[in-house]
């Protein structure tokens, strides 16, 4: 949970706006190299219950080995947005593959 401000560039919906932000994260260690996590983050603007963002994700890491930090990923990403530019959609899915390399 928290407090933060959003403002848009480029849209006819340019002002800051004061978000109030609620999230629940999951994490699911399948084995020792294999992990799934999952989260939704809701954030709306205080004051006005219609103008909101909901975002879901959900992913998959596989790490190579256990000493190396080199993970392949796949995931997935939902985003809807209540209020938009006349003409652009209110949802958006990106699906990604890629390699991550950290601690």
């Amino acid at each position: 949970m928290g407090l933060g401000t959003r403002k848009e560039w480029g849209s006819e919906n340019d002002d800051f706006k004061l978000e109030a932000a609620e999230g629940v994260n999951f994490d699911w260690d399948v084995t020792s190299r294999q992990k799934i996590t999952a989260s939704t983050v809701v954030a709306g603007v205080v004051g006005d219950l219609d103008d909101y963002r909901a975002r879901n994700t959900a992913e998959w890491q596989f790490s190579f080995n256990q000493d190396m930090a080199l993970r392949f990923i796949a995931g997935v990403e939902h985003e809807y947005t209540s209020v938009v530019d006349p003409g652009d959609r209110h949802s958006d899915t990106r699906v990604y593959l890629g390699l991550r390399f950290g601690i």
